[in-house]
Parts: C-alpha cells; structure tokens; sequence
C-alpha cells in the first residue's frame, strides 16, 4: 500500500511538474515576443524622433528664410518709399 502511495504522488508530481514546465515555456515564449515588441517599438520611437528632428530642421530654415523676406520687403519699401519722396519733390519742384 505504502509503495502504491508513492507511485501515485509520483504520478501527480510528474504531472504537476510537466503541467508547470508547460506554463514556464509558455510564460517565456510570452516574453520574448514582449521584448521583440519592445525592440520594434524602441525602433520606431527613433525613427520618429530622427523625423521630428529633420522636421525642426526645415522649420528652422523656413523661419530664418521668411526672416529674410521680411527683412527684403522691409529693404524695398524703404527704397520705394525714397523713391516717391524723391518724385514728389521732382514733382514739386516742376
């Protein structure tokens, strides 16, 4: 009786311990496909990062370029404005 005791508990240890390797090779698959997600997601994170930063960089250029239109349109109505001032006085002066 004693022996069929300890074959039984044997069994369901057996059982038990294949039950509990099946769910820690499961538990691992599981991690793994979490840290392949997490690689892609920090490679994705980059590559948004490196288009933001691109994307800073033409913002920068574009202000600097209306900066130089301003500057441009401020420069040519001084002159045109000098130049009515200078007709005028011809004008005047006729």
């Amino acid at each position: 009786m004693d022996h069929d005791l300890k074959e039984m508990l044997r069994s369901l240890l057996k059982e038990e311990l294949g039950e509990i390797r099946s769910e820690i090779r499961e538990l691992k698959a599981g991690q793994e496909r979490m840290e392949t997600d997490i690689e892609r997601l920090s490679s994705g994170q980059e590559r948004i990062e490196q288009k933001q930063d691109r994307m800073e960089v033409k913002q920068d250029r574009m202000e600097l370029k209306l900066d130089q239109l301003a500057t441009e349109m401020r420069s040519s109505f001084k002159h045109l404005d000098e130049t009515v001032k200078e007709h005028r006085v011809v004008i005047d002066i006729l």
